[in-house]
């Protein structure tokens, strides 16, 4: 049994999605309410699983309860319905919203969007743990991303791949983007993995608002102190790790998925860390003093996940194409097979990461390691030119 509050101020709408999805009864009970005020007396006295709210309710009202709706009940699926896509996108629900769905919804994608969140339980066991993650309504994001955006649009002739580069080192904002485009708001035929096609379907406007939004809404400057550092250091990893695996998987069908699933590999490790910054800090510990590998350590602090599983769920909640979630859930795995796919493509280029950022004592087992990956897999005559993409990454940064 599935159970839908829909907040409105428009009878009609309320009308309309109850007439749209009588067809799933008994399977689906939907409660209609008039105003974000009896909304909140639903939420407050039954259980429901998902939140509907329009977007252009009176004075911010559908954000406001959004908000609460992921402050007091965070188990709860949180879906705003929109208008058109050539509409202005409703960027005052970046933060809030898991999905976004058009008022002119089909019945197929409302029960996608379900069974979707209901699926993805599969990752995290941990109900508390599984609340953090749904509360996230975003990651810590570096605050250049805006000013960088907005210098491209400066230049005279400014390409939209252009754009899409600013993106490919900014994996935060790229998980919002990706997040929006693939929602069922746009009613596309098929999920989307590449940054620029995201960029090209979005247009230069959405884009500006979209980035606007996140930076405003949460910086890495909001997260608590020890962890800034930390959350850094991953995103600059990120943008050496999707490098590698672009590179492994040059001239592939697959190229896009291996770039943005590398880019956004490690989005688990910097939700537990802003969102748990206490527990993390543990981790770190117990992984920088040679006692056990990050992932370990992770997997004792929170109830037998790691970064990896908190990722995809997060990832997957937000409609991300499900090669992406697949790819980030399995990147620390070694590959079984011959074949080319995303997830075996995102575990070498992290292991060859690893490997040239190593302490130089420590770069030969970890060579060792990531020869033992590749010897079984079609990836290795890309291995070394991967190293060196990943060589190239490491001394620009060691240079900055």
């Amino acid at each position: 049994m599935t159970r839908l509050l829909v907040v409105a101020d428009d009878t009609e709408l309320l009308k309309r999605c109850t007439d749209t999805l009588a067809p799933l009864t008994p399977k689906w009970t939907v409660i209609t309410a008039q105003g974000a005020a009896t909304g909140l007396q639903h939420l407050g006295s039954e259980n429901y699983d998902m939140v509907w709210t329009a977007a252009d309710m009176a004075q911010g009202a559908g954000e406001g309860l959004l908000s609460t709706t992921r402050e007091q009940h965070p188990d709860v699926l949180r879906i705003v319905l929109a208008g058109q896509i050539n509409d202005k996108p409703p960027a005052a629900f970046f933060e809030t919203a898991h999905q976004w769905l058009p008022k002119t919804f089909t019945v197929r994608a409302a029960v996608e969007a379900v069974a979707r969140a209901k699926g993805l339980k599969a990752f995290i066991d941990d109900p508390a743990l599984r609340r953090v993650i749904n509360s996230a309504g975003q990651l810590p994001v570096a605050t250049n991303t805006w000013a960088r955006l907005m210098a491209h649009l400066q230049k005279p002739n400014s390409a939209l791949s252009e754009l899409a580069d600013v993106l490919h080192e900014a994996p935060a904002v790229a998980a919002k983007v990706l997040q929006f485009v693939n929602s069922a708001y746009f009613g596309l035929p098929s999920k989307v993995s590449s940054l620029n096609l995201a960029v090209s379907l979005l247009g230069v406007e959405q884009l500006k608002s979209l980035v606007l939004s996140i930076e405003l809404s949460q910086g890495i400057g909001e997260a608590p102190r020890p962890m800034r550092a930390f959350i850094n250091t991953l995103q600059r990893r990120a943008v050496g790790l999707a490098r590698v695996a672009r590179q492994l998987t040059r001239g592939t069908v697959s190229a896009d998925d291996a770039f943005t699933a590398a880019l956004l590999a490690d989005v688990g490790s910097m939700l537990l860390a802003s969102r748990l910054p206490t527990q993390y800090l543990e981790v770190l510990r117990m992984s920088d003093d040679g006692r056990q590998s990050l992932s370990s350590a992770e997997f004792e602090a929170f109830a037998g996940v790691t970064h990896a599983q908190v990722g995809a769920y997060l990832l997957g909640l937000w409609g991300l194409p499900l090669s992406i979630v697949e790819a980030v859930s399995q990147h620390h795995v070694t590959p079984a097979d011959r074949q080319v796919n995303v997830p075996a493509a995102v575990a070498i280029a992290d292991s060859i990461v690893s490997e040239v950022s190593a302490p130089e004592a420590q770069r030969g087992r970890h060579r060792a390691e990531t020869d033992n990956m590749t010897g079984k897999t079609v990836f290795l005559p890309q291995v070394e030119p991967a190293r060196d993409v990943a060589r190239q990454w490491y001394e620009a940064q060691a240079a900055a």
